[in-house]
């Protein structure tokens, strides 16, 4: 017991000790990493195929088109009805035979109604109905009546006859519900909706490539950060080197050595820093690019593409007229309100009185038995029409009055709204334009400083290895050319970032990226389970 207890105690001092001297903390459960190179149009291809948001959007277009195409069905697609039906109906007895005085039976009869009617809609706001019925009447009369011999005796009168009828019904409204009514205009609506949304699902596919545009740059620029702090790790350690090989020969005082020594544990700080930084940027990559994040943890992207650049002619005039038209959301409030005006042109047919006029044509016929029925309809021997005019009108008209001017209110409203988002745009566009001026003027100023402080600390190196110059000014020409580096990093990330921000700003971003917005619109067409 005691041996185990001693080897316990010795394996928790080795395993303490060996923490600190490395000073980190163990993490389990992290996969081996797994390098896999990958370019700018290869992560928004992954983007626009895994991105949550957008693969819930892309049902909202589809469901909206299903409800357009349920109410134009439910409007215009005809409706066949077919009804077979009996009544049958008795008297009850009452008369007395003027020959017996006797009470007569009651009488009967039974009547088998066949129908078929096909009616619908047209465009036009006119309703029809084509009609066609069969009719079987069985009539059951007694009656007393005298016989040859004279005798009264009880009869019954049996009659059997068809009768068929078919033809025409038309309805067609002239004034209210003529150029729209409330199903056309419910119709209508559901189609701009279903334009709103496909719009909608645009700006979020900008947006989409917005972000991943942005991820992956900001993930080149910190790993170009870690390069940095890297050389300027490097640099402080062969200082630091060189600094105690002269301190042993007594050319520098011990505090020299310790002052070198501080600022390698700060640029290892910086580097450790720097590293992290770069693992957030390539997480937050991932999370854009995949819906399994836990997958890709044992992933190691290597960007491709690099932070270039490039002039481009900048048109503050052009970049307005291009962002008023080609924004999705611009568009999208536009046909919002074209969506209000659809609703105040039926409100306003809702002022006018009904004037409707009808028509109906039809043919009969009628005999003992279903052929000669039949017959006398095909010969159109006997006919019928009826035609009119029906007019109707509230006397006061408040519901349909108030509701044209709640609306027109609803549609100023959307104007300000739209002029608000235009200016909203146009102010984007302009600082957008300016970002990307400036940021391109920093990229050739920060590359000058670079030139700068990497002359300025080869000559303090050159000044330190004569033994002319001293640590302090090395290791303080190290930390400024690692901060001229990193501000000249930062510049060209930030020039990369102006850019796609001006393109996401003028709506051109899917045009720049190469990006067919249809292709992408469906790319698998969800079904539910």
């Amino acid at each position: 017991m005691r041996l185990t207890k001693v080897f316990g105690l010795l394996f928790c001092a080795v395993t303490t000790c060996f923490a600190q001297s490395t000073n980190q903390l163990t993490i389990t459960g992290f996969p081996l990493p797994r390098a896999v190179p990958m370019s700018l149009d290869d992560a928004v291809r992954l983007a626009l195929e895994h991105d949550l948001t957008l693969q819930v959007e892309r049902y909202n277009p589809l469901i909206i088109s299903y409800n357009v195409r349920s109410l134009a069905g439910g409007f215009y697609d005809p409706v066949f009805n077919a009804q077979w039906s009996r009544d049958n109906a008795s008297t009850e007895s009452g008369e007395f035979s003027p020959l017996t005085g006797a009470p007569i039976p009651g009488s009967k009869s039974q009547f088998d109604t066949t129908s078929g009617l096909l009616s619908g809609n047209l465009p036009t706001g006119m309703r029809y109905e084509l009609y066609h019925d069969l009719v079987e009447r069985r009539n059951s009369s007694p009656f007393f009546q005298t016989n040859l011999l004279g005798n009264t005796i009880l009869n019954k009168n049996v009659s059997d006859n068809w009768g068929a009828d078919a033809g025409i019904r038309v309805n067609q409204p002239l004034l209210r519900d003529f150029w729209t009514d409330f199903s056309r205009t419910a119709i209508k609506l559901r189609r701009k909706d279903k334009r709103i949304s496909d719009l909608n699902l645009e700006q979020i596919v900008h947006d989409t490539v917005r972000l991943i545009v942005e991820a992956y740059y900001t993930f080149v620029g910190r790993l170009e950060a870690v390069k940095v702090a890297e050389a300027d790790l490097q640099v402080k350690r062969q200082n630091f080197d060189e600094t105690r090989r002269k301190v042993e020969v007594g050319t520098f005082a011990p505090l020299d050595e310790k002052k070198a020594q501080s600022e390698v544990s700060l640029a290892e700080g910086v580097l450790i820093k720097a590293r992290n930084d770069a693992a957030d940027a390539e997480s937050t990559l991932k999370s854009r690019i995949s819906a399994d994040f836990v997958n890709q943890i044992g992933v190691r992207i290597q960007p491709t593409d690099k932070l270039l650049v490039l002039p481009v002619t900048l048109d503050l005039p052009t970049s307005f007229h291009t962002a008023l038209d080609k924004r999705p959301n611009l568009q999208a409030q536009r046909e919002t309100l074209e969506r209000q005006n659809i609703q105040l042109k039926y409100n306003f047919n809702q002022l006018f009185p009904r004037l409707d006029v009808f028509a109906s044509w039809g043919v009969n016929g009628l005999d003992g038995h279903l052929d000669g029925a039949i017959a006398d309809l095909e010969r159109k021997d006997f006919q019928q029409d009826r035609y009119g005019i029906l007019f109707s009108m509230p006397l006061t008209l408040a519901r349909e009055r108030n509701e044209l001017k709640g609306n027109k209110v609803i549609k100023a409203q959307l104007i300000k709204k739209l002029e608000l988002a235009e200016q909203n745009v146009t102010f984007d566009v302009e600082s957008s334009i300016r970002a990307v001026s400036s940021a391109y003027q920093l990229v050739f100023t920060s590359r000058d400083g670079v030139f700068y402080a990497e002359q300025n600390l080869a000559a303090e190196q050159k000044k330190f290895a004569a033994g002319k110059g001293t640590s302090f000014f090395v290791l303080d020409a190290a930390s400024k050319l690692a901060k001229a580096r990193n501000d000249a990093i930062q510049a060209e990330l930030d020039y990369n970032l102006a850019l796609n921000k001006l393109a996401h700003a003028e709506g051109t971003i899917l045009e720049q990226r190469k990006i067919d917005f249809e292709a992408v619109r469906y790319p698998v067409a969800p079904t539910a389970k």
